[in-house]
């Protein structure tokens, strides 16, 4: 049931459940009856990421919680009093050892990189063009993550890909219009779907190596 005006909110929060003992345990986060569960997620390595939010989106958090353990980590906080839109998402990298977020951390909403070991753990790397935003979480594959950016005109949505050697993003798209990423598993084949302001929506290929993406449908 939804709380009326001035009721409180109920308590959300993430449990384990011992199947063998039928025992449920609930992780201990921080003000649960203020904070929404935005989503969870288990690494490769069996590390548990949970993004969290108050239901103003002025305070996000992300915990990771190791294997075995019960007590989650802070891994990274942010607080923006100014929020009035909000676009939250966060992924595990394809190896685990980072958490790829969405976030308006800075200006503009856009990817960040955030270590979960070593002296870099908790800070977040943006790994995007700065002036552009990113609206959408990241499809991270095997070898590459892929994601939508403005690409300097906010009407418009263009597909980009990071490699894992890569310092920065490879722009896939240049038509203009709206396109929106199907990455394979393993990140070497790419289906799109694209449209604009005069074409309905198509399907596209992008098949390795290509520089242009072949199409699939055409729409009467």
């Amino acid at each position: 049931r939804r709380g009326y005006p001035g009721d409180a909110n109920e308590a959300r929060s993430v449990g384990l459940m011992d199947v063998a003992a039928s025992r449920l345990t609930l992780l201990d986060l921080d003000d649960p009856a203020s904070h929404q569960i935005v989503e969870f997620a288990w690494s490769p390595q069996g590390r548990l990421l949970i993004d969290t939010a108050t239901d103003t989106a002025t305070h996000r958090k992300i915990y990771t919680l190791a294997a075995g353990a019960t007590e989650p980590e802070l891994l990274w906080a942010s607080q923006r009093d100014s929020r009035i839109y909000t676009s939250f998402a966060a992924r595990w990298s394809a190896n685990g050892d980072a958490v790829i977020a969405l976030s308006d951390h800075e200006n503009y909403y856009g990817l960040y990189r955030i270590a979960v070991d070593g002296p870099d753990a908790g800070d977040p790397k943006r790994l995007d063009d700065p002036a552009d935003d990113v609206l959408s979480a990241a499809k991270v594959t095997g070898s590459a993550i892929f994601f939508e950016a403005t690409a300097g005109n906010a009407a418009e949505r263009q597909v980009f890909r990071l490699g894992a050697e890569d310092d920065t993003p490879h722009q896939l798209t240049n038509h203009p219009g709206y396109h929106v990423a199907y990455p394979s598993a393993g990140g070497d084949d790419l289906a799109m779907i694209r449209s604009d302001d005069r074409t309905p929506p198509e399907l596209y290929l992008l098949p390795p190596g290509a520089d242009e993406p072949m199409r699939i449908t055409h729409s009467p």
